[in-house]
């Protein structure tokens, strides 16, 4: 399966010059993307050590990676790795070990400042709002019981056991989660930290918000096509709540 990619010719001073609070107003449904606008899944090295447990398990197979997969410290490279060069067994043992390290990730890790702020203004506000991620469905679940939060999200959707190259930018998990909220892609803002996030956002025709800490980031962001960007999470449900105040304020006058 052929993996698809967008490509850009925004010059590399191209400034956003969208609102990230006007993609909100104008938008009635969210999409969000898990590592990074949700929690840090992968902070303090536990990317390197899933990859490296996968590793393991393919060496117990035979089958150890090489080229890149051999020191990547990123467990979705050594997934896609693993699903192109090894048998069937080999891989899904791969992906097992790449899930059971996500929920154990996902048993501790950190919020990204405002998200959980930002999700339970989005459940006030009745806004749909579905979990978009490559990451494994498991652990975006373990991690909203953990924080509680199972009842302010609509759905997950996450990554297609079995075969890593529907992930994004392929639009199979945004079509999905589409087809679950019944919405127009012009009607949903879709917010991520990734490259591959605005790719997919760009393709399908969703409003997108990328969520850049860092100026490097923003610069790559910026340059695939965001529509917006913002350096922290916590703005966002700001905007919500604004929204529902001023609703408040028309509906008592």
């Amino acid at each position: 399966m052929v993996r698809q990619r967008l490509v850009h010719n925004r010059p590399a001073g191209d400034t956003v010059t969208t609102n990230p609070s006007q993609i909100l107003a104008e938008t009635t449904a969210v999409f969000l993307d898990f590592d990074g606008p949700v929690t840090h899944l992968f902070a303090d090295g536990r990317n390197q050590a899933i990859a490296d447990r996968m590793r393991s398990r393919l060496e117990q197979h035979q089958q150890p990676a090489n080229g890149e997969a051999a020191t990547t410290a990123d467990p979705l490279a050594v997934l896609r790795w693993a699903y192109d060069h090894c048998t069937p067994d080999a891989a899904a043992d791969a992906e097992q070990t790449c899930i059971d390290g996500e929920v154990q990730a996902a048993g501790d890790s950190d919020p990204a400042p405002g998200s959980t702020v930002f999700i339970r203004a989005c459940r006030a506000s009745g806004r749909p709002l579905i979990i978009v991620s490559n990451n494994s469905a498991d652990a975006i679940h373990a991690y909203l019981e953990r924080l509680k939060l199972s009842d302010q999200v609509d759905a997950v959707v996450g990554r297609v056991r079995g075969d890593p190259y529907l992930m994004k930018p392929n639009r199979h998990l945004i079509d999905q989660a589409l087809q679950l909220i019944g919405s127009e892609p012009s009607t949903v803002a879709f917010i991520g930290d990734s490259v591959s996030d605005v790719e997919v956002g760009e393709l399908t025709g969703l409003r997108t918000i990328g969520y850049a800490k860092r100026p490097d980031r923003r610069r790559e962001l910026g340059q695939a096509g965001a529509q917006a960007l913002t350096t922290t999470i916590g703005t966002l449900a700001d905007s919500i709540s604004e929204f529902l105040n001023r609703q408040g304020d028309n509906d008592s006058a």
